[in-house]
């Protein structure tokens, strides 16, 4: 009989953070230079000893307020969306493909402006071959956690550095008089990547490697044989789901 390891197989999707800002230069140093020649073409009504700005010091205070107001706009859209989120609720749509099938969720809470634990969980079923080559379903029960740093970005958008520990337990009726179980702990780091749109919909995508510890016995009503190995393999993690 064959039991699975523990460990979530995922596929990482690394996008890049893109920040788009320069295309506003242009358009105000053509309206800095429109007010400044519109300013020098009106003729003064009086003396003044107050200097007349050029056309770089109109230029400067141009941008400066172009500047601030980008920060306000970007503060009010942190405030009404990304920034606001602290709890992400996502499934992991492909380990319900193949022998075995896990319906895997995977809760995250965030931990001030870069940090982040999630909860994972998971019952499914796997298929395993006797050797009569009959076949047979064991269900299967996950439990483990991650801890998350978002070394660049937020929790709403960024790259991740991370470390999960899961829990796989397996077992049941393989035959008459014949039960057999098994279990699993997979422990190892991750390079992920996450992103919220502005209206909660999440994805997210992990790629690692982790060091797994199995162990499996196999009963009947007149012997018991256990078997125990270690191995090492990928932690690969894709999921989609919501943030609140």
């Amino acid at each position: 009989m064959k039991l699975l390891p523990g460990a979530t197989l995922l596929v990482l999707h690394l996008a890049l953070l893109l920040v788009v800002g320069g295309h506003a230069v242009p358009a105000l140093a053509q309206s800095g230079a429109a007010a400044a020649e519109d300013e020098a073409a009106v003729e003064p009504v009086g003396e003044s000893d107050a200097p007349v700005p050029t056309e770089l010091e109109l230029l400067e205070e141009r941008l400066g307020e172009a500047g601030l107001a980008r920060e306000a706009s970007g503060s009010g859209g942190k405030g009404a969306g990304g920034d606001r989120r602290t709890f992400t609720l996502s499934w992991a749509p492909l380990l319900l493909l193949g022998e075995t099938k896990v319906g895997e969720l995977i809760g995250e809470l965030r931990l001030g402006a870069r940090g982040g634990v999630a909860l994972v969980a998971g019952i499914g079923s796997a298929g395993v071959e006797l050797a009569d080559g009959s076949a047979t379903t064991l269900t299967v029960y996950e439990i483990g956690g991650q801890l998350r740093w978002y070394a660049l970005g937020r929790f709403d958008h960024g790259v991740q550095l991370g470390v999960e520990l899961l829990y796989v337990h397996t077992g049941g009726e393989v035959g008459p008089s014949l039960t057999a179980s098994g279990t699993g702990l997979a422990v190892g780091p991750f390079l992920g990547y996450k992103l919220i749109t502005g209206f909660g919909l999440t994805f997210e995508g992990q790629l690692g490697f982790q060091s797994g510890f199995l162990s499996a016995e196999a009963s009947s009503a007149h012997s018991t044989v256990d078997e125990e190995k270690s191995e090492i393999g990928a932690l690969v993690n894709l999921s989609v789901g919501w943030s609140f």
